[in-house]
């Protein structure tokens, strides 16, 4: 009987590991299959775990609009989207890191003395020059404005995984 338990469990154990990595080949060919097309990095925004219920995200948005979304907790959408902005959108966003003067942020805008808040990033690259601020807490005024918008657009955004 102690052997016959044994096999089953080795049979239950074995089939599992089949079953997640066909789900997982499964989810690769999806994902290598989108019809977005992922040009060179623009804008990169992300919002870490905290204690708590904090947004967990990061979506990264290419130069030709597109842009990948990776839900990883506390948010509607949990896993890898793709979308597309709006010309529109695209806009606002220039304009946006323009007026906000993001180029001459400081990068480090931590507060060591916030223990529970989630780490908020921003790194926009143009052409070889990459900016990359990281803050958490009060922050600055002009980054939080680029990351409200950012949010809005996320919000407005159609997030898919479509396969051909």
């Amino acid at each position: 009987m102690k052997i016959f338990s044994i096999a089953l469990v080795a049979l239950l154990v074995a089939a599992c590991s089949n079953s997640k990595m066909v789900a997982q080949k499964n989810y690769d060919k999806a994902v290598s299959n989108q019809e977005v097309s992922l040009e060179k990095e623009w804008v990169t925004y992300s919002r870490g775990a905290c204690f708590g219920t904090c947004p967990n995200f990061e979506i990264t948005i290419y130069t030709d609009g597109s842009a990948l979304y990776r839900g990883k907790g506390n948010v509607p959408q949990i896993g890898t989207f793709f979308g597309q902005l709006t010309k529109v959108q695209i806009e606002e966003l220039k304009e946006s890191i323009k007026t906000n003067d993001i180029w001459n942020t400081p990068e480090n805008l931590i507060d060591e003395r916030l223990m529970d808040a989630p780490t908020l990033q921003l790194r926009v690259v143009e052409k070889s020059k990459v900016h990359h601020i990281k803050h958490h807490g009060p922050g600055a005024e002009n980054v939080k404005a680029v990351e409200r918008l950012i949010d809005e657009i996320i919000n407005n955004l159609d997030l898919r995984i479509k396969e051909k």
